[in-house]
């Protein structure tokens, strides 16, 4: 913490000759956030329901190159999780509009419950917290 900052301009009191300010303390500490607006609220929804349906709908592929970089390390664990990881993601290709949705239901869900997390005064932390979970 620094020395007070002061707006105004510096006078000199004529009867106790002090220093005084004609404005007001600035109070450093006061965060200087500004509300959001409806409008980037929206947006802000907006583009977690994309971003969870793009993750939705590439999920097959994620989980079929996951599974064969698995199945590639040395350890025979690893097969035996990989090559079944790997046809997981083949057959859910059938289902990658279903993967989407749900991808979106996901964006949706988590975005309203950090947005009221932190309508309700919610640290950001607590914010990323709720939009997680």
């Amino acid at each position: 913490m620094g020395k007070p900052l002061f707006q105004g301009e510096l006078v000199e009191d004529s009867q106790s000759g002090k220093p005084l300010f004609s404005g007001e303390l600035v109070d450093e500490t006061k965060e200087t956030e500004k509300r959001k607006t409806p409008t980037d609220r929206l947006k802000q929804f907006a583009g977690s329901v994309g971003a969870g349906t793009l993750f939705g709908y590439a999920t097959p592929e994620l989980t079929q190159y996951a599974g064969k970089g698995i199945a590639s390390l040395p350890y025979p664990a690893a097969k035996v999780i990989g090559y079944p990881m790997e046809a997981a993601g083949i057959m859910m290709k059938g289902e990658r509009n279903l993967a989407g949705a749900a991808g979106a239901l996901a964006g949706a869900g988590g975005d309203v419950a950090g947005q009221i997390v932190e309508a309700k005064g919610g640290t950001p932390v607590a914010v990323t917290m709720a939009e997680i979970a």
